[in-house]
């Protein structure tokens, strides 16, 4: 039985009603919430009961935004330096 969540393969299917959709974005919705309940059990783990959470946050985001910018920033200079070299 196929499962309504789930897009088929059949080009000539009609697409899914306002319902459907609206289940499908219901769904997505919680799973981020479930993702970002674990990732904060995660930071409370590290720090202890007494620990402060939101500076802890604070912390881990500033250091996924430093790791992403400095990854960014080798890229751009990797791709430059291969423009210099030829395109290659």
């Amino acid at each position: 039985m196929a499962d309504p969540m789930v897009p088929t393969e059949n080009p000539d299917a009609r697409p899914p009603d306002a319902r459907m959709m609206g289940c499908r974005v219901a769904a997505w919705f919680e799973l981020c919430e479930f993702g970002e309940w674990f990732w904060l059990a995660g930071i409370r783990r590290r720090i202890g009961p007494q620990g402060d959470l939101r500076a802890a946050v604070r912390e881990k985001l500033e250091a996924e935004m430093k790791d992403r910018d400095e990854r960014l920033r080798h890229l751009l200079m990797e791709l430059g330096r291969r423009e210099k070299a030829g395109g290659h």
